[in-house]
């Protein structure tokens, strides 16, 4: 062996040490849905949080982001059946962390390049090294003579940075104005959720926070960066805080100030041009009633078989299902509630563009009916009801929502739901 190939072996082994490290310290491998080895329905046991030793790290894509210290090391490796995303932070022995979140030791390991010793930190829990990263994802960079890449501007460590705790990818915002997503653990397919903001985007949707940035390298979606609204207040806050001022006013809701009716008549307009712009970047598939009808039963009953029973439930599925009519099918959301919409200045606008209408054995999007989301939309705005009568009125002797006569007897389904669920 070659001293060139016995240092390169001797990096790849520090490498793969330290993202067992980040592995163990991220809490383990998660049982994602679009695991190869999970099956529809099926809940996969992780391996142990504890454990993982360099030999169970497998090095697929390594990068250098940002030369120097601090500097970036974006390195892609396979764990125990899924594929980890970690942006490595070189920090110099003895420089002050910035740190973010919850994270008590930032520090996984000790590394030497040309630059010499580094300490190297999870990336996105350091506030200096998450500006470094928004800049070498997003620019400026120069380029001299060489080839060599550096940043253009250095940027200044501000109190403007914030991690939100987005299990399993960590989200960071910069000073309300810019949110950057990293995929900690990637699809072996482009992202759903970046594919579907992309198209609705292209199409001429604006009722979105706008890509700045898409980062992907060697076909794999690494993360993206998108644009804020200020001051935008997130849907759910809106409809219940609206829900309980009228509870609290004793008036009809619309004698009531939080009359939400004019609000739902606008989010319901953000959500049909949705499904035009989706129409627009998606195209359209041929499907009837009936086979609509039999997908709704069946999902019906995989959560509540017992629904099924009611007379006038089975009595309208087997009508639909009778009915000779076309019904062309989208590509749809698939999991649109209010707590992935928010409400700015300009109007109500998708605050969260990850879809659940995908196959999670495939990544395929699902076509269905338009319908599919708006019953998505009407169970939220029902549980954000039930919500608020709770907080009202939370006794078995106290059933009716005060001012507006809504008998919740008459929906108990919405009551079994958990009031933390948005």
């Amino acid at each position: 062996m070659t001293p060139v190939t016995a240092s390169l072996d001797r990096q790849q082994a520090i490498l793969r040490q330290l993202m067992a490290a980040w592995v163990a310290q991220s809490g383990g491998v998660p049982s994602l849905p679009h695991s190869p080895s999970t099956a529809r329905g099926a809940v996969a046991s992780p391996p142990p949080v504890v454990g993982y030793r360099a030999e169970d790290v497998e090095l697929l894509d390594v990068a250098v982001l940002v030369e120097g210290r601090p500097g970036l090391l974006d390195v892609v490796a396979a764990v125990a059946g899924c594929t980890a995303h970690a942006v490595l932070g070189l920090r110099r022995p003895g420089d002050e962390p910035h740190v973010l979140g919850a994270a008590e030791d930032l520090v996984l390991g000790t590394a030497e390049d040309a630059h010499g010793p580094a300490l190297v930190v999870d990336a996105v829990h350091d506030a200096r090294l998450a500006q470094l990263l928004l800049s070498a994802v997003c620019g400026p960079r120069v380029v001299d003579a060489g080839g060599t890449v550096t940043l253009a501007v250095s940027p200044a460590v501000g109190d403007g940075v914030a991690l939100v705790d987005d299990d399993p990818d960590a989200m960071l915002t910069f000073d309300e104005r810019t949110r950057m997503r990293v995929f900690s653990w990637l699809r072996p397919w482009p992202h759903p959720g970046v594919a579907f903001l992309l198209a609705l985007d292209e199409a001429g949707f604006n009722h979105l926070q706008a890509p700045i940035a898409v980062w992907r390298r060697e076909g794999r979606d690494l993360g993206i960066v998108q644009e804020l609204f200020v001051g935008a207040a997130p849907g759910w806050a809106v409809a219940l805080g609206s829900l309980r001022d009228v509870c609290a006013s004793g008036f009809p809701p619309e004698q009531a100030g939080g009359d939400f009716a004019p609000e739902a008549r606008a989010l319901g307009t953000m959500v049909a041009r949705m499904h035009r712009a989706l129409d627009r970047a998606f195209g359209r598939r041929a499907s009837d009633v009936a086979t609509m009808a039999e997908e709704a039963g069946s999902a019906v009953a995989e959560v509540d078989a017992a629904a099924l029973d009611d007379g006038e439930v089975a009595a309208a599925l087997g009508a639909l299902r009778a009915a000779a009519l076309p019904a062309p099918a989208v590509r749809v959301h698939g999991d649109l509630h209010l707590g992935r919409t928010a409400r700015c200045d300009q109007g109500w606008f998708l605050a969260d563009c990850m879809p659940g209408g995908t196959d999670p054995a495939t990544g395929a999007a699902r076509y269905r009916s338009p319908l599919a989301d708006v019953a998505d939309l009407l169970w939220s705005l029902g549980h954000a009801a039930s919500a608020a009568a709770a907080d009202r009125a939370p006794l078995p002797d106290q059933p009716v929502l005060p001012g507006c006569g809504h008998d919740l007897q008459r929906c108990p389904r919405f009551l079994r739901w958990p009031v933390d669920h948005k």
